[in-house]
Parts: structure tokens; C-alpha cells; sequence
């Protein structure tokens, strides 16, 4: 027996494989801007898995519209010595690297 094509299955077959991919992926896109680029993949490598891919929250805070609760100061300072369960990032990553993913995270999520 054979089966009718459906205009869905024909759509899709016209789909590259690569932009399916694209869409199924959980993490927000690489921006192109050099620094929000370094300060995304700080965040995907060592924040994502506690404040969620978008900054939805988990086991760490909600980070989105963090801008709106925290000066840019008050932002660093959590992120370079830590705060209740956040680890501390001064040792781990260098000042460039804390003031990027504090960037990404006012601007992106």
C-alpha cells in the first residue's frame, strides 16, 4: 500500500536539514557583537545550567529584565564574589570575561 504525500511532509522535505537543527536547538543564538559573543559563551559554559538557557530561572534567580533590579555595579559585584548559593567567578574567570557575561545577561536575556 502506498501512502499519499501530505503537503506538510512535502514542505518539509524542502527544508534544509540544517535549519531544522537551527530550531531545535534550546539556546538562544551567538550574537554577533564580539563582546556579547564572549559574554554568551561564558554564560552557555557557566551559567546556563542554573539560570536557564534564556535566563528563565532554575536552580539559580530569573536573570531576565535583571538590568531592572540591579545597578551594573551591584551586577559585577554578584557575579565576581558571589551571593547566597552563586559561586563566586573571580578566580575563574578574568575581568573581561565577568564584565562580557554581565553585559550579555543585561542586554540579551
Amino acid at each position: 500500500m502506498r501512502l499519499a504525500r501530505t503537503p506538510l511532509l512535502v514542505a518539509l522535505s524542502a527544508v534544509p536539514l540544517g535549519a531544522l537543527a537551527a530550531c531545535s536547538s534550546d539556546a538562544p543564538q551567538r550574537p554577533s557583537d564580539p563582546v556579547l559573543a564572549q559574554g554568551y559563551d561564558v554564560y552557555q559554559a557557566r551559567c546556563a545550567a542554573c539560570h536557564g538557557n534564556e535566563g528563565e530561572g532554575g536552580a539559580g534567580l530569573n536573570l531576565q529584565k535583571v538590568e531592572e533590579r540591579l545597578t551594573q555595579e551591584q551586577h559585577v559585584e554578584v557575579v565576581t564574589n558571589g551571593r547566597s548559593s552563586m559561586p563566586a567567578y573571580e578566580s575563574v574567570l578574568s575581568p573581561e570575561e565577568i564584565q562580557a557575561v554581565v553585559r550579555y545577561e543585561r542586554e540579551s536575556l
